[in-house]
């Protein structure tokens, strides 16, 4: 499973079908630098783990994991199907900027290019 840094979690909410939309606008407006972990435990299947990273309120990357790990546009579509149900669990980890450029440079196939 992937593990990023802690960093300081500044906001937990629950899915829904703004929940992710929301808290991605207040990282941009904010120009903060960390990641939004979203997570769902669905009974009986696999855990369902989302990251998105963004460097001073730029989303840089994306990586979700199941039974399988999908990276970038790919990854951001499974996030966005998980963020928009109501058991999952959404939290922002705001990090440095050193810490966060070093999350980019270990998955650099997980680098959304817009």
């Amino acid at each position: 499973m992937v593990e990023l840094p802690q960093g300081d979690v500044t906001e937990v909410r629950r899915g829904g079908p703004e929940s992710l939309r929301l808290l991605s606008t207040d990282m941009a407006r904010l120009g903060t630098s960390g990641y939004i972990r979203i997570e769902r435990r669905p009974k009986e299947q696999m855990p369902r783990i989302g990251h998105i990273a963004f460097l001073e309120g730029k989303p840089m990357f994306a990586l979700h994991e199941t039974d399988a790990i999908s990276m970038s546009l790919e990854a951001l579509l499974d996030i966005e199907n998980d963020a928009a149900l109501l058991d999952a669990l959404l939290a922002i980890h705001e990090l440095s900027l050193p810490d966060t450029e070093n999350i980019l440079t270990l998955y650099p196939l997980s680098l959304i290019h817009i």
